[in-house]
């Protein structure tokens, strides 16, 4: 049985060409059907490019995708860490945003085909992958991919809550309120190392008076599903080019601790008092 057509050849740092002309096959891979999913799918919708095939975690992907998770914060600080990691999502949950009326249900009835996966990264997801012959594969929350996934589909985008290069891993937006650096959202070519693919695009974050940091992840959540619709289809259309990462001006940073998050918090809340301050000023 064929397995799709070989993609060995294609170079990701080359400079960009337009993917299959028309009826380009899109992918869309996640844990589950979550609020970034949903927001993606949705924006494709709006361009006029529904995806042809999603890719969801079972139950069983979704707990081990919360196990590996886990296991990685107790592995590099220990078992009080992880009960302050589940206490501190509770605490700064936003609210669910509205993000649009198509569903994963909504795609199936328009054609696409759902794939179901109970690991990321085995051979079975790499199986279907290569049978769904994809021109695009968008990353909308499943976990880091080995280099077989991203063999599997002509191009692989995801999109990062970080300006790249520069604040790349977890925690991201923390790391930046506390290293000092701006705030935004990176589009990416995929690459077998952790964010260090070539650069799409770019989008600057600014703050916003009275808005609370899980408000403002939010607001990074919505446009990082965005950038990642439009950079990945100007990709395929032809109209942009990638420019390689340089990484020694970036640093890769792992899972922070309740006390990262804290003094991350404070330097935000001082931050946006700043900007409360600074229009008071203006105005008198």
């Amino acid at each position: 049985m064929s397995v799709g057509r070989s993609r060995t050849d294609w170079d990701p740092s080359a400079e960009d060409t337009p993917l299959a002309s028309g009826g380009r096959r899109i992918g869309l891979i996640a844990t589950a059907e979550s609020e970034y999913l949903l927001r993606v799918l949705n924006e494709l919708y709006i361009r006029g490019n529904p995806p042809t095939d999603i890719f969801l975690g079972s139950w069983v992907e979704r707990l081990l995708f919360r196990v590996r998770s886990l296991e990685r914060i107790h592995k590099r600080h220990g078992v009080a860490e992880v009960g302050w990691r589940m206490l501190d999502r509770l605490r700064e949950r936003p609210r669910r945003a509205e993000v649009g009326s198509v569903t994963v249900a909504t795609s199936l009835e328009d054609g696409a085909t759902l794939h179901r996966y109970d690991c990321i990264n085995s051979g079975q997801l790499i199986l279907d992958l290569r049978l769904a012959d994809l021109d695009l594969l968008l990353l909308c929350g499943c976990g880091i991919v080995s280099r077989h996934v991203i063999g599997a589909a002509r191009a692989v985008v995801n999109s990062h809550p970080a300006l790249l290069p520069g604040v790349r891993g977890v925690d991201v937006v923390e790391w930046s309120l506390l290293m000092g650096s701006p705030l935004g959202v990176t589009a990416h070519l995929v690459v077998p190392r952790v964010d260090a693919g070539p650069v799409l695009a770019t989008k600057s974050i600014h703050l916003n008076r009275g808005e609370s940091l899980a408000d403002l992840k939010a607001r990074i959540f919505k446009h990082q599903a965005e950038l990642l619709v439009s950079a990945a289809l100007r990709l395929a259309a032809g109209d942009s080019t990638s420019r390689p990462q340089s990484l020694k001006d970036s640093q890769l940073f792992f899972a922070s601790t309740h006390g990262d998050r804290k003094e991350a918090s404070g330097i935000y809340g001082r931050l946006v008092a700043d900007l409360s301050v600074g229009a008071g000023e203006r105005g008198a």
